[in-house]
């Protein structure tokens, strides 16, 4: 029964393993992606900016940093594809925090 127990327990370990190697994966491969259109940078932008905000009330700490590679621009910020002013807070860019 031992051996089974630690074998259920590597299994569980390697499956956590994998699945936190694919979310990070996932989260970077967004921003070192190739060219992307800019409305794929906006759906990305939008459900970014959308969750922290009513999660957190402020917009994500990476906001302003230029990690969408948008055709003909080259990297281009969040704040810069859906503020037209580039401001950081929830309220100017247009999404609730509640």
């Amino acid at each position: 029964m031992k051996g089974l127990s630690q074998t259920l327990y590597l299994v569980v370990v390697a499956v956590v393993i994998l699945i936190v190697a694919l979310v990070l994966l996932t989260i970077f491969s967004v921003g070192l992606g190739g060219v992307v259109e800019l409305s794929k940078a906006q759906g990305f932008c939008g459900t970014e900016g959308a969750t922290s905000c009513k999660a957190t009330g402020g917009l994500p700490v990476d906001w302003i940093v230029p990690k969408y590679n948008v055709e003909g621009t080259g990297l281009v910020p969040c704040a810069t594809i859906l503020c037209e002013d580039g401001t950081d807070t929830c309220e100017t860019c247009g999404f609730p925090t509640q």
